[in-house]
């Protein structure tokens, strides 16, 4: 679904993303992680580029083990 939204709506999953890895200051963050909420105990620091390369390169690595005729095309 996110490639679907990446593809036409660029701007609405940069900003789900922007959102969704808002800076929270560590007193913040700590107060859920004891409240038991489903993170880690440090906040993620991944950036909007660096998680778009990582999707890039797992998506042509897709491609390429299992759509060998999409991956020829999206490689050039």
């Amino acid at each position: 679904m996110a490639l679907l939204w990446g593809a036409t709506h660029p701007d609405v999953l940069r900003a789900m993303f922007e959102q969704t890895y808002a800076p929270v200051s560590k007193k913040k963050w700590q107060f859920w992680y004891a409240a038991e909420a489903d993170i880690g105990p440090e906040q993620s620091r991944t950036n909007y580029r660096d998680a778009e390369e990582i999707e890039n390169k797992n998506f042509m690595e897709y491609c390429r083990e299992f759509r060998p005729e999409l991956y020829s095309v999206l490689k050039d």
